[in-house]
């Protein structure tokens, strides 16, 4: 895998990304890759889980939002289907 201890260690990151396929059937990441990112306390973000993934940029920091939790109607519903 590319996201080696020395490259963790060296870029320090403190959120990861990750973008799992629908049944993910390559079974990508391993699960030792999500234990070394959680051994060192980065955040682990999958769209598996998340669904669609949206980081702003801004000067000195960033914000990351996670459609399935920040926003009040379900991805893949109308929202009069949606539950309150």
């Amino acid at each position: 895998t590319s996201s080696t201890q020395t490259l963790l260690d060296s870029i320090q990151p403190s959120v990861a990304i990750v973008s799992i396929g629908y049944f993910n059937p390559w079974g990508l990441p391993s699960a030792a890759v999500k234990r070394r990112y959680q051994a060192n306390n980065i955040d682990w973000i999958s769209t598996q889980d998340s669904g669609q993934v949206t980081i702003t940029i801004h000067q000195n920091n960033y914000q990351v939002k996670q459609q399935r939790y920040h926003y009040s109607q379900a991805w893949y519903r109308p929202q009069w289907l949606a539950l309150k």
